[in-house]
């Protein structure tokens, strides 16, 4: 899970930092864009966070509860 955030986190900058490399936006609207794509993804995280410790807990329970 770690790896697909780090890929996620790297993929939105590379395309942050080439959009803003070749001009093709206005460099406040590229910083308001990044923060708000960066809450979406910690919020992605927590929510992914959530489903697998869910799925965890589940998991657990169903082993012990023979």
């Amino acid at each position: 899970m770690l790896a697909l955030l780090l890929h996620l986190f790297l993929l939105n900058f590379t395309i942050s930092y080439f959009i803003v490399k070749k001009g093709f936006l206005s460099s406040t609207y590229i910083k308001g864009v990044g923060i708000l794509q960066w809450f979406k993804m910690l919020k992605t995280c927590n929510l992914l966070k959530k489903w697998y410790f869910s799925t965890l807990n589940f998991r657990v329970s169903s082993k012990f509860a023979i």
